[in-house]
């Protein structure tokens, strides 16, 4: 796992913590399937944003459905 993925699952952890996300097996799945509301979303986007010193469009948020676009949109 790739440090942006690991300290991607340190975000989604602080934000949510009751869910619990394997990598390996969830990195395709929709965060709604995860058990991440939209609410969960911007607070997880807020923090990644903040962390990593970027900004996100509507559009490229709109995008931003599963962990691994995440990930490479994190490059």
């Amino acid at each position: 796992m790739s440090d942006t993925a690991t300290t991607l699952l340190e975000i989604i952890q602080e934000n949510v913590p009751d869910i619990q996300i394997d990598p390996a097996t969830d990195g395709d799945r929709l965060l709604s399937e995860l058990g991440i509301d939209s609410l969960d979303k911007m607070s997880i986007l807020l923090a990644v944003q903040e962390k990593w010193d970027c900004e996100f469009t509507p559009e490229e948020i709109a995008e931003l459905t599963t962990l691994n676009a995440l990930c490479k949109k994190l490059g």
